[in-house]
């Protein structure tokens, strides 16, 4: 994609140690430098949550370390004092990744996701399809290869081990001329690991603990098909930005959750596959938007930063 902003900006990452957090983060620096002439920097906060620090943190180290910030991104309730006061302090402007819990004037910028009905139609709001990642499209995507993204238990749906395991399990069986791999989360548990194990699964299994956090982003964008428990609400963008055919093992929804409506329209617009309907079809489809949301999000800041100068 060409660059939209000429100027060099510094781009400041505040990273709270969370994977899902940081990924949301990067992914939208990596989409700003793709645009840009982005510098990155990583800011860990972790320390930043003791005492007077989270107040009025070591100003000079970070200037002396990272130059003044055009762009402060941090998302995460933690996040919210170390972003207001380094903007404050040191200069930039903040962008929240997530509704905040205090005023949104407090911030320049919030990304958040268009099923929180709960935020105003703001100048300040841009709104996302979904959560963003640091997911691209491979160049050398691989036929016949097809991945398995298993989640585990959620406030949003009923898990089950069983069921679960036998919608994995058809899927396997009826489509044999695909070369699977089954990733599971932090999330699965040991028992539908024993279960995958000893049923013989003809897919090769990769837990959390075999692989670094580079892998996901790296694997998925090269695979024709992607399937995802419908807990896993951010893999399914993933799977979805990587332009996969995208199909969801689906699990009963916990009443007024959220996710679930989410999957559901997801479904409805054709963008990914229900197990039910695949299992009654055998076809499973390409996306019918394309998901590119750290890219668009990216445009529409550095849109925001040309017309102030």
């Amino acid at each position: 994609m060409a660059p939209v902003h000429t100027q060099s900006l510094n781009v400041w990452c505040l990273l709270d140690g969370r994977a899902g957090h940081q990924n949301q983060v990067l992914g939208l620096a990596e989409a700003l430098q793709r645009q840009s002439t982005a510098s990155v920097a990583h800011v860990p906060i972790k320390r930043w949550f003791r005492g007077l620090r989270a107040i009025a943190p070591d100003t000079s180290r970070l200037l002396r370390e990272h130059g003044t910030p055009d762009l402060v991104i941090g998302a995460g309730h933690r996040s919210h004092l170390p972003l207001l006061t380094t903007t404050r302090l040191i200069g930039g402007q903040s962008v929240l990744l997530m509704r905040p819990t205090v005023p949104l004037q407090f911030f320049d910028h919030c990304l958040v996701s268009d099923t929180d009905y709960r935020v105003k139609d703001d100048e300040r709001v841009i709104f996302t399809r979904g959560v963003l990642n640091r997911i691209q499209p491979a160049d050398n995507r691989l036929t016949a290869r097809g991945l398995l993204l298993v989640g585990g238990r959620s406030k949003h749906f009923e898990w089950s081990d069983g069921q679960v395991f036998e919608q994995v399990r058809t899927i396997v069986d009826r489509m044999p001329e695909v070369n699977w791999t089954l990733a599971t989360s932090r999330r699965t548990s040991s028992q539908f690991l024993d279960q995958c194990r000893n049923a013989s699964l003809d897919a090769e299994v990769v837990t959390p603990g075999d692989v670094d956090s580079g892998w996901l982003p790296s694997t998925i964008g090269q695979m024709e098909y992607t399937w995802v428990t419908q807990d896993s609400v951010s893999m399914t963008f993933e799977a979805l930005t990587a332009g996969c055919k995208v199909g969801v093992i689906e699990l009963p929804p916990r009443k007024g959750s959220r996710l679930a409506d989410r999957a559901r329209r997801l479904a409805e617009s054709g963008d990914v596959t229900r197990w039910s309907d695949w299992n009654q079809s055998g076809v499973l489809t390409l996306p019918q938007a394309e998901y590119r949301e750290a890219d668009r999000c990216a445009e529409i800041i550095l849109g925001r930063l040309n017309s102030t100068g």
